[in-house]
């Protein structure tokens, strides 16, 4: 799953690159864990709609980027602001996530020619003095109807994406104590820890991970899976 994507979406930097992009994750050669039970289809208390629950997120460059469910209009407050709605949903036998961005201007605040052009791309609405941008990317996380596999290990679900390269991208699907959830993803981090596991392709892309299922369990045990984004299952 690799977007490239309009300037904006470079704007979203590290919080959503990591997750839309396959390059930053480690990849596996064979679905994991290999002893994990094989499930067919979601169960239905994991089927729904899961709302990204953080309610901001820092960047690189000093911007701030708010959750539009938890802050509203408080954009009317701000010369310009960015907000982001991400969600997931899960069907019986499909899980594709959807990020909606948002820009917002004070059109009597800043230089609107130089805004529209960087928003080009955007579809753009009008609200009072403020100029509205908005975009949308969406993606599979994983389809049982096809390569894709779910496994079952020690109460953790795992979703094994079949990738182009022909290689398993591996997302862990958590449910915690507080009663949110949490997709969560290998890292750069993660594939230094895996280091001496990595197999060599040969091709311009990446090397995938060989681990035992004994392996695979001490990389989980010793905080794989470092990048989480916590959810929220909607009540509706």
């Amino acid at each position: 799953m690799y977007f490239c994507k309009m300037e904006f979406i470079k704007k979203l930097s590290f919080i959503l690159i990591v997750f839309i992009t396959s390059c930053s994750r480690v990849h596996f050669d064979t679905p994991m864990p290999e002893k994990g039970n094989l499930v067919k289809a979601f169960p239905l208390d994991i089927v729904g709609t899961y709302y990204y629950a953080d309610s901001t997120m820092n960047k690189d460059d000093k911007e701030l980027f708010y959750n539009k469910n938890y802050f509203g209009e408080l954009y009317k407050t701000r010369d310009s602001i960015n907000y982001i709605s991400a969600d997931v949903t899960i069907s019986a036998t499909l899980a594709y996530y959807n990020i909606n961005y948002y820009a917002f201007y004070n059109s009597s605040k800043v230089d609107t020619a130089r805004v529209a052009l960087k928003h080009k791309n955007d579809k753009k609405t009008i609200d009072g003095n403020y100029l509205i941008f908005a975009g949308n990317i969406a993606d599979t996380l994983l389809n049982l109807s096809k390569e894709d596999k779910l496994k079952l290990y020690n109460g953790t679900y795992y979703f094994n994406h079949f990738d182009t390269h022909k290689d398993w991208e591996v997302f862990q699907f958590v449910t915690n104590k507080d009663h949110s959830y949490s997709i969560n993803l290998t890292n750069a981090e993660d594939e230094l820890q895996l280091k001496g596991y990595m197999v060599d392709t040969n091709s311009s892309f990446n090397a995938y991970a060989h681990l035992t299922d004994e392996k695979f369990k001490e990389f989980v045990q010793k905080g794989g899976f470092r990048t989480k984004y916590k959810l929220r299952k909607s009540r509706m």
